[in-house]
């Protein structure tokens, strides 16, 4: 004999495999707007560039979008502007510390949308 389910009971499931293709559409539309993303850094890169970008590390020269696609999200923006320049700090791989402040891994200067300097903190 068949087991028998209530109404509510197929209800859930069908709601758990409703929200198991709702999941599966995000990560896959996530997937794709990444490679989207890199498509787009890569066409800004040059050989060396690419390289570097292969490697997930940063070079000098580097596109700002390059350094965000491999280094995520940037922290504590600085930007000096004088005559000749406007000049940006970002601060990447931000964690808490023991004393609970901010600490970060990496620091990267940028003119013109490209990276001039960095220096591990």
């Amino acid at each position: 004999m068949g087991s028998f389910l209530g109404k509510t009971e197929i209800e859930s499931n069908e709601e758990r495999g409703e929200e198991r293709e709702r999941i599966k559409t995000n990560e896959e539309n996530l997937r794709r707007k990444r490679e989207e993303h890199l498509f787009s850094v890569k066409r800004m890169c040059n050989k060396d560039e690419l390289i570097s970008l292969e490697k997930n590390e940063i070079c000098i020269g580097m596109h700002i979008l390059a350094v965000e696609y491999i280094k995520s999200q940037k922290y504590d923006e600085k930007r000096n502007v004088s005559a000749d320049k406007t000049t940006f700090k970002y601060k990447y791989g931000r964690s808490l510390n023991q004393r609970d402040n901010w600490s970060y891994e990496l620091e990267v200067t940028f003119e013109d949308d490209r990276v001039t300097a960095f220096k591990d903190l």
